[in-house]
């Protein structure tokens, strides 16, 4: 399979995680796109998001808003990213010397409808290392799952 950031490659990749004995209570895509694969293919297989999977994706496409449920993603300041690198083109170009080497810009996470709560932990390893495996917290740590590494 091509690798890619498409809706195909997300739906191929949660196709996969399903398939796995434990699935994930959640996934953090690589980008919007991924997400939204992601979450069609859930659907199809008969499952909830965010009730039996939350999906968090990366860009704040404008469709993300309109997804069912709508997507919560991480929205970037692209405009001001561009803008930065434009700058230290600029600068690189004009022989200044760079100030720095990378550069911290603030993002926002946008919470939508498609995460929530933890479902409760069921499978043999959780249950060993999870004293409380009935009770169902908020998420506060979400599986990263980059799915053009589909071995996750």
């Amino acid at each position: 399979m091509e690798q890619s950031y498409s809706i195909e490659n997300g739906i191929e990749g949660m196709r996969q995680l399903l398939a796995k004995p434990n699935r994930p209570s959640a996934v953090i895509c690589f980008n919007d796109d991924i997400a939204i694969g992601a979450m069609h293919e859930i659907h199809r297989q008969g499952l909830s998001v965010p009730d039996d999977i939350s999906v968090v994706g990366f860009d704040n496409v404008k469709v993300s808003a309109f997804m069912n449920p709508p997507l919560t993603t991480i929205d970037q300041p692209a405009y001001e990213m561009g803008r930065r690198g434009m700058e230290i083109l600029s600068d690189v170009i004009n022989s200044v010397p760079l100030t720095r080497s990378s550069e911290m810009l603030p993002f926002q996470l946008l919470e939508r409808q498609s995460s929530g709560p933890a479902r409760p932990l069921t499978s043999t390893f959780n249950r060993a290392f999870n004293p409380y495996p009935n009770k169902c917290s908020p998420i506060t740590l979400l599986i990263f799952c980059i799915f053009f590494s589909l071995s996750c």
